[in-house]
């Protein structure tokens, strides 16, 4: 009131007050643009910052198939081959488009190719191929098992494959020994863990007598023993559309390929989901 009081009577103090007003007005004013552009500038960034590196879990924690009972499949057989998805999903990485299928054999090469949703789908293929019921089990956590197999006629049978689908690294015994507990768990004699890669020795020296491992090179030449309208079938499969961009494991939707903007990973490149930040489900990228 006292300062109201001044303004009236004392016409230099009013236009002093008037002025000290303006000049917070206009500081304000200054302070609050400023303050928008800000957040609107720290919203773009938000919009381009991937999560942190991560490694997806989908189709890497362990996988096979047992030799006991029915020989699951026959002709399957331990081998030395190459892992190529990360640890639950491999290291993919982004190639030029690939010729006609029409015109490629089944080789090593166009296994370790696909990325590891497809190299599931020509799993499960290949063993309805070879007589048996197989069915993926859904995206998401797996529980340690990609596909469930039983047999026509033979209630008693069940058996359960993991794929690996691992390029960069050689499968080790740690997803060996996850899949054999989960047989142990389900009372499952028939186990088989499958990769377009390799396992080491430890892995190999463990599945003894628990279940097959089967390596990219061993799967190859398997299909390269099937009749050629259904190597063709196979082919056909591993090779339609986009085969090469990894599948989200928790999304089921192809993913993208972004740059790490901070921490020790800046600049470097990594498949995100499409979905990001409703989900940070990151995949390793590696260029060939």
């Amino acid at each position: 009131m006292m300062i109201g009081a001044l303004a009236v009577l004392n016409p230099v103090f009013k236009e002093q007050l008037l002025d000290t007003v303006r000049l917070i007005i206009a500081v304000l004013l200054v302070f609050g643009i400023l303050g928008l552009v800000w957040y609107l500038l720290r919203q773009l960034k938000v919009s381009k910052v991937e999560p942190t590196l991560s490694v997806a879990t989908r189709n890497y924690p362990s996988s096979g198939l047992s030799s006991h009972g029915d020989n699951f499949p026959p002709s399957f057989s331990s081998e030395t081959f190459y892992p190529s998805t990360p640890e639950n999903l491999a290291i993919q990485s982004l190639q030029p488009p690939t010729p006609d299928p029409h015109k490629l054999k089944w080789s090593v090469d166009v296994l370790q190719a696909i990325e590891w949703k497809r190299f599931e789908l020509v799993t499960t293929e290949f063993l309805k191929i070879t007589g048996y019921k197989a069915q993926e089990t859904k995206i998401g956590a797996d529980g340690g098992v990609d596909i469930r197999v039983t047999k026509s006629g033979n209630d008693t049978f069940h058996g359960i494959v993991q794929c690996k689908a691992w390029n960069t690294y050689k499968v080790g015994v740690k997803p060996v020994r996850e899949l054999f507990g989960v047989m142990a768990a389900e009372k499952v004699a028939t186990g088989m863990l499958i990769t377009s890669g390799s396992f080491t020795s430890e892995a190999e020296e463990f599945a003894k007598g628990k279940m097959k491992l089967v390596s990219g090179a061993s799967f190859v030449e398997l299909i390269g023993k099937l009749p050629e309208e259904k190597q063709q079938r196979l082919l056909d499969i591993a090779l339609e559309g986009d085969y090469r961009t990894p599948t989200c494991p928790q999304c089921d939707v192809k993913m993208t390929l972004r740059e790490s903007k901070k921490g020790r990973n800046t600049g470097g490149q990594f498949w995100g989901c499409v979905r990001y930040p409703r989900c940070k489900q990151t995949l390793v990228y590696k260029p060939e």
